[in-house]
């Protein structure tokens, strides 16, 4: 079968463009440098994201909307000059732009790549540079080729504000994560930090279902917790994270309430002293491996009488990806709570976060312990 082509003239003058500057090599010229020194990300540099050895930028000249450019902050030319923690973390911030161009655009597919020299097409091949373009189904058409134009149906401000509220506080990695890391992603404002109750919450607690003394097992910011108490209930809030503690205090000052915050680490719930009517957990019980849930299970036993009600939304198998916490299935929840527990419902339901909205797959689980105190 013969090789069809489709003559582009117009990409001679874009794969051919250099200054005198660039083919003399010096670097001090170099535009991505000139961002990497202007300051942290901001509209006007278009900067989306920074780190301590690579940083992510709105092509200006983009094939589609968002697209992202991944680069070192060190000016080199050549995949083989980065560093091993170079690499490591250039490849963690292409991920990381994945996952945000995904929640800001929901783009059928992605085009990932680095032109390697001009030879290749790099427009600057002396700074290394990755490229991330969202892509859609019907997206290419012959206006570029025919009329030498390239249609982007928003301005490059509108995408910086759509990137940067999309882009993930931490860069992805492992499904179970350590206590500093969680610690350390309330430096910026973590996927999981809507600012508000889930709405699945606010229904239990509008239908009357959370009552007596509440804890909010991994509370975060205390959202959970500051319901109950706003409901004139006896509320407590535990967190691993110092961070996400005192930043639960501060919004119970600001609102007059008198729920407690404690740092504290949920697999040792007995040692808090103290016994619960209600125990609430958004997004804690998927952050565990198989070990860790059993003695998970345990703890919740150890401070909920019989007839005390244990309610939690986790992420669901249902949804589609692997970036975040780990996914459970309908089975899981029911093998984990076979013993000591009654199974109210286990429902399909939203766990609304501040990256892909309205919100991912989840379950929303209702247990009532049991007279049967082996846990």
């Amino acid at each position: 079968m013969a090789l069809e082509q489709l003559w582009a003239g117009w990409r001679d003058a874009y794969v051919n463009e250099a200054t005198e500057v660039e083919r003399s090599g010096i670097d001090d010229a170099c535009v991505f440098c000139a961002i990497a020194e202007s300051g942290p990300p901001s509209p006007d540099n278009g900067m989306v994201w920074r780190g301590d050895l690579t940083f992510a930028v709105l092509n200006a000249y983009p094939y589609a909307s968002g697209h992202l450019l991944v680069l070192p902050l060190r000016h080199i030319s050549g995949l083989e000059e980065l560093t091993g923690e170079e690499s490591s973390e250039l490849w963690a911030t292409t991920q990381a732009a994945v996952r945000a161009l995904t929640g800001a655009y929901t783009p059928d597919g992605l085009n990932i790549g680095a032109n390697l020299g001009r030879a290749a097409g790099a427009g600057i091949p002396r700074h290394l540079h990755l490229h991330v373009v969202p892509r859609w189904s019907g997206d290419t058409n012959f206006m570029t080729s025919v009329a030498g134009v390239r249609v982007i149906p928003e301005t490059l401000p509108g995408a910086w504000e759509k990137v940067t509220a999309a882009w993930p506080a931490e860069p992805l990695g492992p499904h179970v994560r350590d206590e500093q890391s969680f610690d350390s992603a309330y430096d910026g404002r973590p996927p999981w930090d809507i600012g508000r109750p889930q709405a699945a919450f606010v229904r239990l607690s509008d239908a009357g279902a959370i009552t007596g003394r509440v804890l909010d097992a991994g509370c975060g910011t205390g959202e959970h917790a500051l319901l109950a108490a706003g409901r004139g209930l006896d509320a407590t809030g535990i967190d691993s994270s110092p961070k996400a503690i005192a930043l639960a205090e501060r919004k119970a000052a600001a609102r007059g309430l008198g729920a407690r915050f404690v740092v504290w680490d949920a697999l040792r719930l007995v040692e808090l002293g103290a016994r619960f009517d209600t125990v609430l957990d958004c997004g804690l019980f998927h952050v565990f491996d198989d070990d860790a849930r059993s003695r998970y299970v345990e703890s919740l036993a150890g401070v909920l009488p019989p007839g005390g009600r244990y309610f939690m939304l986790c992420f669901s198998d249902r949804q589609p990806g692997d970036w975040g916490p780990r996914r459970v299935s309908e089975q899981e929840l029911r093998a984990a709570f076979d013993t000591g527990w009654v199974i109210d419902s286990i429902e399909p339901s939203t766990l609304e976060t501040n990256l892909v909205q309205p919100g991912v797959d989840a379950w929303l689980m209702s247990a009532t312990r049991s007279d049967d105190q082996k846990a």
